[in-house]
């Protein structure tokens, strides 16, 4: 009724069908070493709340670690973070470019412009406190050009 050759065929497919279940149980073995490497027992329950434990852990270390970064960066701010230099000849008759305005910020726009203009009888230094990109003082076209440079800077 039956002919060998499909006996055969149908051994072989048997056969191909055994080795690849094989394989995918020994997969599956490997993969259960790994989650259980030094459970004794075995237990699934046991082996999943100490995974839920562990991502606590971790979880509450991630929000440490976001609370230190935000006090960090706040604190950052305060540090000077903006600077502006300009150096340029005030007076025709000095040579050289030997005076200069400085500005110096933090991350809030607060700091102090300082310039120095150099004559052929001295030098003269003037500072002027700027808070949150202003100055309520007048200023010099240098010194407006040197704080929107140093305003502008880490915009």
């Amino acid at each position: 009724m039956y002919s060998v050759g499909v006996f055969e065929a149908l051994g072989f497919i048997l056969l191909i069908w055994v080795i690849v279940l094989s394989f995918l149980i020994w997969k599956e073995w490997q993969f259960l070493k790994q989650l259980f490497p030094k459970s004794e027992t075995g237990d699934f329950k046991l082996k999943l709340e100490e995974i839920l434990n562990l991502l606590s852990e971790q979880n509450r270390r991630e929000q440490i670690l976001n609370r230190n970064i935000r006090e960090v960066a706040k604190e950052g701010l305060r540090h000077t973070q903006k600077v502006g230099l300009l150096r340029y000849n005030p007076y025709k008759d000095v040579g050289g470019d030997q005076s200069f305005t400085l500005a110096i910020l933090n991350g809030l726009g607060t700091g102090f412009i300082m310039t120095s203009l150099h004559t052929r009888v001295g030098t003269r230094i003037y500072t002027k406190p700027v808070l949150e990109g202003i100055c309520e003082l007048q200023l010099s076209v240098e010194e407006k050009q040197v704080l929107k440079q140093a305003v502008e800077e880490n915009n």
